[in-house]
């Protein structure tokens, strides 16, 4: 029987071959393991870097962000008091438009008299026309009625003239002794 203690020559070179094998496997894996880990050194030096900045830029932005809420509560004021202000002057212009309303109420009224008047100025006009043709053919008449009152007058002053001679002769005839012949 063959002693057990022994390696079978056949074996050693085998089991040489696999553990250089697996002790390049492993150094492999680690090398591999070693550049990872420095990549993730890298990784993370660059990701601290980053976070840095980032904490910068955080920071820059909380106080924009200040300055932002800052800015937007003055204009928040501002918009306060500028809706103050647009409301008294809607108030003021409700009252002005209430105002000029009553204005137009009170003009129409004074159109509607106006046109009133002028109507009744019309009539009047109208009336006073038609007094003045009645006043002229009135006036014809009285002047056409003084040319014929001239006129008879001057026949009545004639014929009272004419009675007066009559008259006058009449007298000189009664005063003239009548001829005894006529008698």
């Amino acid at each position: 029987m063959p002693e057990r203690s022994s390696i079978n020559p056949v074996w050693a070179p085998l089991v040489a071959a696999i553990a250089v094998i697996g002790l390049v496997i492993i150094g492999y894996k680690m090398l591999q393991t070693q550049r990872h880990v420095e990549a993730v050194q890298t990784e993370l030096e660059s990701t601290n870097a980053r976070a840095s900045e980032l904490e910068k830029h955080a920071a820059r932005l909380s106080s924009e962000r200040e300055d932002a809420v800052r800015q937007r509560n003055d204009i928040q004021d501002k918009l306060d008091e500028a809706t103050t202000e647009r409301n008294e002057l809607r108030n003021k212009l409700d009252q002005s438009t209430s105002t000029i309303q009553e204005l137009q109420k009170q003009l129409e009224l004074a159109q509607s008299a106006f046109d009133d008047t002028q109507s009744r100025l019309k009539a009047l006009q109208s009336e006073l026309e038609s007094f003045k043709q009645a006043l002229d053919e009135a006036n014809a008449k009285a002047d056409d009625a003084n040319g014929k009152r001239d006129e008879l007058q001057a026949k009545l002053n004639l014929a009272n003239s004419e009675i007066d001679r009559l008259k006058g002769e009449l007298e000189q005839a009664k005063k003239v002794p009548a001829p005894e012949s006529q008698l």
